[in-house]
């Protein structure tokens, strides 16, 4: 029961996946869509944040680094979405990120722990 009102309060959530286009990224947009949340992939990296998301779920990538660290320095004011999640292979690299999880979860397990901790967020 508590499941259902879960995926019933995630629908509509307006999701931006900053995510390389490979079969990952695929498999997570798919299974976001499922849920109801209306997605809008992205890549490379922007330069600044985009309006109009609740939620940002950034794919960190070795060779972009350096563009990834600029876009959380970009604005110093509240950013314009409620949450941002961080995927990366190696989670201590940011530390001071409240939201970063290991990528090594399969999408579907990264989904799952990200749905629980919006869940009780909200």
């Amino acid at each position: 029961m508590v499941a259902i009102q879960i995926l019933r309060d995630l629908r509509g959530l307006r999701v931006q996946v900053v995510h390389p286009p490979d079969n990952e990224r695929i498999s997570l947009v798919e299974h976001l869509r499922r849920i109801g949340c209306m997605v809008d992939a992205q890549w490379p990296v922007p330069e600044t944040w985009s309006d109009g998301f609740d939620v940002v779920l950034l794919a960190v990538e070795h060779d972009v680094r350096s563009e990834i660290q600029r876009l959380l320095k970009s604005d110093d004011g509240p950013l314009p979405f409620a949450e941002l999640w961080i995927m990366c292979n190696t989670p201590q690299y940011f530390k001071s990120e409240q939201n970063v999880l290991s990528s090594q979860y399969s999408r579907f397990g990264f989904v799952h722990v990200w749905l629980c901790n919006y869940s009780n967020s909200g």
